[in-house]
C-alpha cells in the first residue's frame, strides 16, 4: 500500500469517527429536548410540593444505577467496551469466548444489582428516613413507597450498561443513545393519560416501565450480534472477567464520588420548605438544557480529534484545538449566563408555570437557577480539560 493510500485511509477513518460523533451528538440533543418536555409535563401535573419531592428523592438512588453507572459513558459501558473490543472477531459476530465472558459478567451483575434492588425495596423506609431526615413523616412515607416501585430500575441499570457497551463495541451507535428518549416518552404518555394521581405513584410506575423499555429495545440487537444468555458462575477462572472488574471498580468510584454532594444536598434540603428539592431539580434541568447541549455538540466531535492527535504526539495541534474549543464554548456560554441573570424568572414562568406549578414554585426555581448560573464557565472549562486527560489515558487526575 502506497503512502498516499495510507493517508487516504486515515482520512476516511477520521471522517467516519467524526460523522459518528456528530450523529451521537444530535441524538443526545434530541434526547435532552424530549427530556426537557418530560420535565415540563411532570411540573404541570405535580408542581413543586410534597408529591414531586417524594418522587425526586426516591428516584435519586435508581437513577444512579440507570443513568450514571449503566448509561452511555458510564463505568459498565466503558469497561465492556475496553475489554470486549480487544476480543472483537473479524466477522463482527460474538464467538464462544465473548459469550462466556458476557454470561459471566451478566450473572455477576444480575446477582449484585438484584441484591441492591431487594435491599432498597425491603428497607425503603429506613433509607428514605436517613436521606430526608428533616422531612415530614408524610414525605418520608410517600418517598418510601416510590422507592419500592422504582427499585427494579437498579437491576435494569446494570444490565443496560452491559448492553450499551456490547452494542457500541459492535458499532451499533444509534439504539444505545436513542433508548433514553423512549423512557421519557413513556413517562409523558403515562402521566398524561391519568387524570388524577395525588400520590405520584403513576409517575414512579411509568419511570420503571420506561426503564424496562430501555432494556427491551437493547436486547434484540444484542441477540442478533450472536450473544446467548446462559448463567455462568465461573468467576475465578476467567481472566477477561477479572480485567473488567479491574477497570470497573475505580470507574465506579470515579463516577459515584461526585454524587456524594447530591445526597448531602438532599439531607439538608429536606429540612427546608416543601418543594425545595423539586425546585433545585428543575433549576438544574434548565441549567443543563442549554449548557449540556452546548458541551455535547462541541466536545463529542472534539474528543476523537484529541485522541488522534495524542496518538500522533502532535501536541501543538492539541493546544490549538483546545484553545479553539474553549474559546468558542466560552463565547457561546457567556451570553447564556447573562440571559439567565436577566430572564430567569420569565423563562421559568413561561416554561413551567401552569397547572399545579404555581407562582411560589416559579420563585423557588428561579432563585436556585440564579445560583447555578455561576457555574456555567467553570463547568465548560472543566469538561473540556477532562477530555484532554482522557485522550492521554489519564483518568486519575479528573477523578
Amino acid at each position: 500500500m502506497s503512502s498516499e493510500e495510507v493517508v487516504d485511509k486515515k482520512i476516511q477513518k477520521s471522517s467516519g469517527v467524526l460523522k459518528t460523533a456528530w450523529i451521537i451528538a444530535v441524538i443526545i440533543v434530541i434526547s435532552k429536548l424530549i427530556g426537557f418536555l418530560r420535565d415540563v409535563v411532570i411540573a404541570n401535573y405535580y408542581g413543586a410540593g410534597l408529591v414531586s419531592d417524594a418522587y425526586f428523592y426516591a428516584y435519586q438512588i435508581p437513577s444512579l444505577a440507570l443513568i450514571l453507572l449503566g448509561g452511555v459513558g458510564g463505568p459498565f459501558h466503558s469497561a465492556v467496551v475496553s475489554v470486549f473490543s480487544k476480543m472483537l472477531p473479524e466477522n463482527m459476530k460474538a464467538d464462544e469466548r465473548m459469550n462466556k465472558l458476557y454470561n459471566t459478567f451478566f450473572t455477576a451483575v444480575f446477582i449484585v444489582f438484584l441484591a441492591f434492588a431487594l435491599l432498597c425495596f425491603i428497607f425503603s423506609d429506613v433509607i428514605m428516613k436517613f436521606i430526608i431526615s428533616g422531612g415530614s413523616p408524610e414525605l418520608v412515607s410517600l418517598a418510601s413507597t416510590h422507592l419500592k416501585i422504582l427499585s427494579p430500575v437498579i437491576l435494569i441499570g446494570g444490565i443496560v450498561g452491559i448492553y450499551y457497551g456490547i452494542l457500541v463495541t459492535f458499532k451499533e451507535f444509534v439504539s444505545p443513545n436513542i433508548s433514553p428518549i423512549l423512557m421519557s416518552i413513556a413517562i409523558i404518555a403515562a402521566i398524561s393519560l391519568v387524570k388524577h394521581d395525588d400520590t405520584g405513584v403513576v409517575l414512579a410506575i411509568a419511570t420503571t416501565i420506561g426503564a424496562f423499555i430501555q432494556l427491551i429495545v437493547q436486547y434484540p440487537k444484542v441477540k442478533k450480534i450472536g450473544f446467548r444468555l446462559k448463567p455462568n458462575f465461573d468467576f475465578k477462572n476467567n481472566e477477561k472477567f477479572r480485567n473488567i472488574l479491574e477497570l470497573l471498580f475505580p470507574a465506579i468510584l470515579s463516577s459515584t464520588v461526585g454524587q456524594i454532594y447530591i445526597y448531602i444536598d438532599m439531607f439538608f434540603t429536606s429540612s427546608l420548605s416543601e418543594g425545595a428539592w423539586t425546585a433545585i431539580g428543575y433549576a438544574n434541568r434548565i441549567f443543563q438544557f442549554p449548557v449540556g447541549i452546548l458541551v455535547t455538540a462541541f466536545l463529542v466531535p472534539l474528543f476523537p480529534i484529541f485522541s488522534q492527535l495524542v496518538e500522533k504526539k502532535d501536541y501543538e495541534n492539541i493546544k490549538i484545538y483546545f484553545d479553539k474549543g474553549v474559546g468558542v464554548l466560552n463565547m457561546l456560554a457567556f451570553p447564556i449566563f447573562i440571559s439567565i441573570l436577566i430572564l430567569a424568572y420569565d423563562a421559568v414562568y413561561i416554561v413551567f408555570q401552569r397547572g399545579a406549578f404555581d407562582t411560589r414554585a416559579t420563585v423557588m426555581v428561579t432563585e436556585a437557577l440564579l445560583f447555578l448560573s455561576l457555574a456555567i464557565l467553570p463547568y465548560i472549562f472543566r469538561d473540556t480539560v477532562t477530555r484532554i486527560y482522557y485522550a492521554f489515558n489519564d483518568s486519575r487526575t479528573p477523578f
